[in-house]
């Protein structure tokens, strides 16, 4: 993937930033599943690879995908660990996903290919 056609996604921040912050959840498999959400509300949820850094988990998908124009329209999403294949491992924590700017793509791709 060329950074010219990707769009990094940052999305552990927990939902909800009332009183002291939760600890974030430690995910350790290969594969989350993201669930965004459409406008009538279904969760589409789809299998990323990702990274975690400072807190943060890092997702890299292409800028004109339709779970970045679902995270620019509603940005809660929902987190769990995942098979390639989708099947979940765990249960699922509500996020919120930030599209990161451009500039940012080459440090995610960087992380992505350190893993």
């Amino acid at each position: 993937m060329s950074a010219s056609s990707t769009s990094p996604l940052r999305s552990a921040e927990l939902a909800g930033r009332s009183q002291p912050r939760p600890t974030p959840p430690q995910f350790k498999g290969k594969y989350l599943s993201l669930a965004t959400f459409r406008r009538d509300g279904t969760g589409v949820a789809t299998p990323v690879w990702f990274v975690a850094e400072a807190g943060k988990i890092l997702v890299i998908t292409d800028a004109d995908s339709h779970k970045v124009r679902r995270i620019h329209r509603n940005p809660s999403v929902a987190l769990a660990e995942c098979t390639a294949s989708g099947r979940l491992r765990s249960s699922s924590v509500p996020a919120r996903a930030h599209i990161l700017p451009f500039h940012e793509a080459p440090r995610a791709g960087q992380l992505m290919a350190s893993k």
